[in-house]
């Protein structure tokens, strides 16, 4: 994949030697519900990025060192969506809700896949911050 607009909106953080791996548009971010635009989720192979276009452009970078707890589990705020939940060490929760007709979630796969050493489609039973 070529990842062009990911690539473009990401030039001025991208560190040397960072590829992107893949990257999903997502629904919504619990913790930001006021957003115009839904978020992106990008992950390359030193971090992953959440990108806002719109009003509220920003692209934040969370480095996998930073997480301390990391959940995946069906969405009880959204039917027939998956919640991605990421907890840094600076104490910050981020509540990644991905698109229904996204099936594949492949961003989840692979932060799940860095934070277990495998991919994990449900960790209810581990959910970091129940809901």
């Amino acid at each position: 994949m070529a990842f062009r607009a990911e690539r473009g909106r990401l030039k001025n953080a991208m560190r040397p030697g960072e590829e992107i791996i893949a990257s999903d548009l997502l629904d919504s971010w619990y913790e930001r519900p006021n957003l115009q635009r839904p978020p992106v989720l990008v992950v390359t192979n030193m971090c992953a990025y959440l990108i806002l276009s719109g009003r509220d452009r920003e692209v934040s970078r969370i480095d996998f060192d930073a997480l301390v707890g990391v959940g995946r589990k069906e969405s009880g705020r959204v039917f027939g969506c998956q919640e991605l939940q990421l907890i840094l060490d600076s104490g910050e929760v981020v509540t990644l809700v991905y698109n229904h007709r996204d099936r594949h979630g492949r961003t989840a796969d692979l932060v799940t896949e860095r934070y277990f050493g495998h991919i994990v489609k449900d960790t209810t039973t581990e959910f970091p911050q129940s809901s």
